[in-house]
């Protein structure tokens, strides 16, 4: 009878050390998932205490937040070290901050060299239009002598 007590112990005992073991890796799984998805968490908090995570002050609260998740007490943190939120834009924002630029830039090269004794005249015509940024461009050749004649 011995012989059979133990082989009926050995299959359920084998069963649990089994079920242990898969639960072992699960619970493993889980920890890598959740250390991946920390940095990302305190990311989140960081920005939505309005600094940006990539800069060098946002990486530093990224690092100092730990556990917490509120963002107000984020904001504390930094105003505690002297830091201030910063504006940031979303992608969709910051796209259409790059194509104004390089828009500006654009419109910076095409303006075309105007004579000295004509500038006067276009810069009240660009300023009567509304044209602003073309009058800022045709003032600053006029002051820093980028026109010709």
């Amino acid at each position: 009878m011995s012989d059979t007590d133990t082989t009926t112990e050995t299959p359920a005992a084998s069963d649990k050390e089994a079920n242990l073991a898969a639960l072992r890796q699960q619970l493993e799984a889980a920890n890598q998932k959740l250390a991946a998805l920390e940095p990302l968490q305190r990311a989140s908090v960081v920005r939505e205490a309005g600094f940006d995570p990539d800069s060098p002050e946002g990486k530093a609260l990224v690092r100092m937040v730990g556990d917490e998740t509120d963002a107000t007490k984020v904001t504390e943190m930094a105003a505690e070290i002297g830091w201030a939120p910063k504006q940031t834009l979303n992608p969709a924002e910051a796209a259409t901050v790059a194509a104004a630029q390089a828009q500006d830039q654009l419109r910076q090269v095409s303006v075309g060299d105007v004579p000295a004794d004509d500038i006067d005249r276009q810069i009240q015509e660009a300023r009567e239009s509304g044209n602003w940024q073309a009058a800022v461009i045709l003032e600053n050749r006029k002051l820093y002598g980028a026109t010709t004649g």
